[in-house]
């Protein structure tokens, strides 16, 4: 009696798995229809009913719910929302057709060199090289703050390209240029990144950030220096010399990420979380959930760039503003799905953890 109970049970069930699956269908296909019309929110709430508000995450539909949002967006007056909307969208579907012509054209024909060079590279970044004949020439063209912009945002591009932009800042005549390449390279992988660093001046502000960002890159000596230098630190760079502390396996990281996780400044707690991904992650989702639902509009965008580098692209706090009203936070959104189910970049550094 008990193996026919037994068998009975195992077929109800799958008589049930297989009777579900041609609804699932349907549900899919009718999320990934209302996206592509352009109907974001009603594709949302599709989607909630498919997964059971995210709970059994759908990456073909949500793909399609980010990119049709995207797809909206491509003919924004906003410039950065427009840009950086499709070049996400782009990461999940190199043939996203709008998305893919918009930022040819602004390759192309944008209004000056700074916007097409920013368009340009955003497509590098999806693997597209639209107009390779002329990056060397956007290159030697480029403001510094371009230079930055794009080194410090296009992860997806070659360590090697990001270091070349990088690399006559690292000698300019002012200081916090200098300041900003040094911390720009933090986040850019390899030895020659580190040697780079190496390079830079070892004295003043700038040789405070050329320590914290060598031992982001590994340097077990400059590791060693950041508990001299702690007291000086605050915000962004405390931040990082903590995640350095704490990729070199020293505890006080680890105790200086928390504290910064409970700063009162919205945007530390933020980075804080950002930088505990892949040591504590569920401190770091906690509070990633609580800026994202309860916390400022200011600090959605640094949220959700946070959220995409610790992969919840797929939670409802995420893709729920894919259909939010201000299109610096729904880029942003399409910005943390896409690099949730996109492969992710190359590792920022050579952290043990």
């Amino acid at each position: 009696m008990h193996a026919r109970s037994t068998t009975a049970l195992i077929l109800l069930t799958l008589t049930a798995t297989l009777a579900a699956a041609p609804q699932n269908d349907a549900d899919r296909a009718k999320v990934i229809d209302l996206a592509k019309a352009g109907r974001i929110g009603e594709a949302i709430s599709a989607y909630d009913k498919l997964t059971g508000d995210g709970k059994t995450p759908d990456r073909t539909a949500l793909a399609a719910i980010a990119t049709g949002a995207a797809a909206a967006m491509a003919g924004s007056a906003n410039l950065d929302a427009r840009l950086s909307a499709c070049g996400s969208a782009l990461l999940i579907d190199q043939a996203q057709a709008m998305c893919r012509r918009a930022l040819e054209t602004i390759a192309t024909q944008g209004k000056d060199s700074g916007e097409q060079a920013l368009a340009a590279y955003t497509l590098a970044n999806a693997g597209l090289r639209v107009v390779p004949g002329l990056m060397s020439t956007f290159e030697t063209n480029m403001t510094r703050d371009m230079r930055l912009l794009i080194a410090q945002t296009k992860t997806r591009l070659p360590p090697a390209e990001r270091l070349s932009l990088l690399r006559p800042l690292l000698g300019d005549r002012e200081v916090p240029v200098q300041y900003q390449a040094v911390l720009a390279l933090v986040n850019v992988p390899g030895d020659d990144a580190a040697a780079a660093i190496r390079n830079a001046d070892p004295g003043g502000p700038v040789g405070m950030v050329r320590s914290v960002a060598l031992a982001r890159h590994g340097d077990a000596a400059a590791a060693a220096s950041l508990a001299a230098l702690m007291p000086s630190l605050n915000g962004y760079l405390k931040i990082q010399a903590g995640r350095a502390l704490a990729e070199n396996l020293n505890p006080k990281g680890i105790e200086i990420l928390e504290e910064m996780r409970q700063s009162p400044v919205d945007l530390d707690r933020v980075m804080a979380a950002e930088a505990l991904g892949r040591i504590n992650p569920d401190a770091a989702y906690r509070t990633l959930i609580a800026s994202l639902s309860g916390g400022s509009a200011a600090v959605k965008p640094a949220a959700l760039h946070a959220a995409g580098v610790v992969r919840m692209g797929t939670d409802p706090a995420v893709y729920h503003l894919l259909g939010d009203a201000d299109e610096t936070i729904r880029a942003a959104a399409i910005d943390a799905v896409a690099e949730t189910l996109a492969p992710p970049s190359p590792a920022p550094a050579r952290g043990r953890l």
